[in-house]
């Protein structure tokens, strides 16, 4: 009986130090509203992979949270990871359970850091498909994405997608698009875009 008791307690203790041994999302954004360089932003990866550690779902905020913190760390492929795991969560009451808008836009700004087109881009392509918003957020993302590998054609064609969604263009959209077709050569372009924001 003392053994089985013994058992009991240890268990007790165990799950005890599972539900408070993990940080929660308050932490996490504090954390991170304190991270100013990327240095900064891998040690408080330290306590988002101590959150991911933990058996309990991942809630749509706190997801967010994780996210940035890799962006800021410059771990894109991370974020997708976290991006995966909310979406692999139980679903809740509503939408807001689920990877939204936000959760896209960041990771793919994630990959913008990094100039890598391609993955933006697929993602965008996953948010129409799960019907999920595009607002210019997320397609300034993209098109960060896109300047910074010189993408002037992909850049052009998201603006055409951004007009034709009814997502107006504000000035980061430009400049962006602008400076691809400056790193594409494409003058004739850049400047009757110019012309169009002014």
């Amino acid at each position: 009986k003392s053994s089985t008791l013994d058992l009991g307690q240890e268990e007790g203790e165990k799950q005890k130090y599972i539900n408070t041994s993990y940080p929660g999302n308050k932490e996490l954004l504090s954390a991170l509203r304190h991270s100013k360089t990327t240095r900064d932003a891998r040690g408080v990866c330290s306590l988002v992979e101590l959150r991911l550690a933990s058996p309990s779902p991942l809630s749509a905020d706190e997801a967010l949270t994780c996210i940035n913190a890799y962006k800021l760390a410059r771990l894109p492929e991370r974020c997708e990871h976290v991006l995966r795991r909310l979406e692999r969560c139980p679903a809740g009451p509503s939408v807001k359970d689920r990877p939204g808008t936000h959760h896209y836009s960041a990771t793919m700004s994630a990959h913008a850091r990094e100039n890598d087109w391609r993955a933006a881009l697929l993602l965008l392509e996953e948010m129409k498909i799960r019907q999920v918003e595009c607002n210019v957020f997320t397609y300034n993302s993209a098109l960060l994405a896109c300047k910074g590998d010189g993408q002037w054609r992909r850049a052009l064609a998201l603006v055409v997608e951004m007009r034709t969604a009814g997502v107006p263009l504000n000035a980061v959209s430009y400049s962006s698009v602008m400076s691809a077709c400056e790193k594409g050569k494409r003058w004739k372009e850049a400047l009757n875009l110019l012309q169009e924001m002014n």
